[in-house]
């Protein structure tokens, strides 16, 4: 089986859509489904990573006339193509012209916030053009449902994964918590984009309860790690409102390896969003010990187990939320059991049972 694989960004990519693709392109092209992979990326990225045997990343193009163009070149000179892969709904539209040209199926992933709300006519007719749509979560699901003619049957949910092999308990990296100037504190840890699109990570409601979880727990400290964007202002002057200037932590992005660092150096992870497809981050977090809180009414209970692997609360609940947080601050480390399922090896198995469906289905 032969793929063309149109992502936004993959091997040298960073953040949540680039390692899913990662994920996903190992699997391809694993043992079990043996695929063949070409990938071309749309965002620019420095991949300094090998990339898996049978998976070929071309150069990206990041001008979309000139994707475009790419795109169908690549059809044309390295043809033919089982499956078109569009990694995103955005480019629906591309992938689906794009698997027209190849005579091949069309395959669409879908995340979170790209389906919640009901796209533009052209892409909403894309994305009901797919021969199979693929997503993170129920939740996110439930949304395309609501808003798109698509058969029901055609849209399965590929749940996140996380590699087990990589994040795990560690000792804390001694040197990374006295270059953030945490040495002897407790650490509160959240991970996301501090971006004014993505204010419903609830950064700012965590601000808002440090004075109330300071009195459980004065040596706490909270720590968020994430692309520092245009809502960092509000953010910092929310913390100096509050007397919180020297208490709050803004650290950037970091990469991946560091990423594992400062999952260890911490001791809670809370991020009380409200519009998650999934949640890698918790996965990340509990998968080293920590204990972990997120909201009740998005993706993340999904993530979450229903409270299996973390405390659910109502996050636009001020009062639900701050008792969530004061029983999360008492929490101890530990690992739950239920974090395998979400393992790699049970992420490649429903692949290939979703694709081998599919398949046989397309024959008979």
């Amino acid at each position: 089986m032969r793929i063309l694989a149109l992502v936004t960004d993959a091997f040298g990519g960073r953040g949540g859509i680039s390692e899913y693709n990662r994920y996903l392109l190992k699997a391809l092209s694993g043992d079990a489904i043996g695929a063949e992979v070409i990938v071309l990326p749309r965002l620019k990225e420095v991949c300094s990573e090998k990339c898996p045997e049978r998976v070929f990343q071309l150069k990206s193009e990041q001008n979309r006339l000139l994707y475009t163009i790419k795109a169908m070149k690549t059809i044309c000179q390295q043809g033919p193509f089982d499956i078109v892969f569009c990694g995103h709904p955005f480019m629906a539209p591309l992938g689906l012209m794009a698997a027209r040209l190849a005579g091949a199926s069309f395959w669409l992933q879908a995340h979170g916030r790209d389906v919640f709300n009901e796209p533009s006519r052209m892409r909403k007719r894309a994305l009901e053009k797919a021969d199979l749509l693929t997503c993170v979560s129920e939740y996110s699901r439930g949304s395309i449902l609501s808003w798109s003619d698509i058969s029901s049957d055609k849209v399965k949910v590929l749940y996140d994964t996380i590699d087990l092999s990589r994040f795990y308990p560690g000792p804390k990296p001694e040197s990374l918590i006295e270059r953030l100037g945490l040495s002897g504190k407790k650490v509160l840890l959240s991970v996301g984009r501090l971006c004014s699109d993505a204010t419903y990570k609830g950064i700012d409601k965590v601000i808002d309860l440090l004075p109330c979880l300071l009195t459980e727990e004065p040596d706490l400290e909270y720590l968020v790690v994430g692309k520092k964007g245009d809502d960092v202002p509000r953010l910092e002057k929310l913390a100096q409102n509050k007397g919180l200037a020297s208490k709050v932590h803004f650290a950037g992005p970091v990469t991946e390896e560091e990423l594992v660092e400062v999952y260890r150096m911490a001791d809670w992870f809370a991020l009380p969003s409200t519009k998650e497809g999934f949640g890698i981050v918790f996965l990340e977090a509990a998968a080293t010990g920590l204990p972990v809180l997120g909201g009740d009414s998005d993706g993340s209970r999904e993530a979450l187990m229903e409270g299996k692997i973390g405390i659910m609360v109502n996050v636009e609940e001020r009062e639900d939320l701050l008792k969530g947080m004061k029983e999360l601050i008492k929490r101890e480390k530990h690992i739950p059991e239920e974090i395998k399922q979400f393992s790699f090896p049970n992420f490649e198995r429903k692949l290939k049972n979703i694709l081998d469906d599919f398949l046989s289905e397309k024959r008979g």
